[in-house]
């Protein structure tokens, strides 16, 4: 275990903290995400975003949550239009409030977030480039593609001996924490 968090400056610039920081990362995933962020902030938290982490210290796990609410929003993108809206303000407040203890935190607001959801964006389509978004995301974690998506299944009927299956229809509408697709019956999504 190594000492890591995430930060944030006076300016509220994001970075990886190694000098006084108070929560500990595993050493490959230390080893994994220190480069990403040192290369630049919102590379570091596409990677975080996209990937199966787990456990993760409270201010990782935040900005993990944080880059996969804008990896959501790409998911149900039809196509690369470049613009990915940031959370409206009362959404923004919301997370901040919800923000752990972390250094820095006292620089964190609305504004800030909207920043990184800015910076992040275009992270995202500078990587994107020519391909699909289906084809990027797959590059990371084909779990993503089901995101935004209708799924049928076929369900077994134990009710009904003339008809012992049925389809239930539902719309994926995010990963969990576990990283699995969380469904909705198609008539609540």
């Amino acid at each position: 275990m190594k000492a890591a968090e995430l930060a944030l400056s006076p300016e509220g610039h994001l970075f990886f903290e190694t000098d006084h920081a108070t929560e500990q990362l595993p050493d490959p995933l230390f080893d994994r995400l220190q480069p990403l962020f040192e290369k630049s902030p919102t590379q570091g938290l596409l990677h975080l975003g996209m990937g199966d982490y787990e456990p993760l210290p409270p201010s990782f796990l935040f900005w993990q949550q944080f880059a996969q609410l804008l990896i959501t929003k790409l998911c149900k993108l039809a196509s690369v239009t470049k613009d990915i809206p940031p959370p409206a303000l009362p959404e923004c407040e919301a997370l901040c409030a919800e923000a752990p203890f972390m250094q820095g935190g006292i620089y964190l607001g609305p504004a800030v977030l909207i920043h990184l959801w800015k910076s992040l964006a275009e992270t995202i389509f500078e990587e994107i480039g020519t391909n699909s978004i289906q084809e990027y995301l797959t590059r990371f974690n084909p779990r993503w593609n089901l995101v935004g998506r209708i799924c049928f299944h076929l369900a077994e009927n134990t009710r009904d001996e003339k008809k012992p299956f049925a389809f239930l229809a539902t719309y994926t509408t995010r990963l969990s924490e576990a990283h699995a697709p969380q469904h909705l019956p198609l008539n609540r999504a």
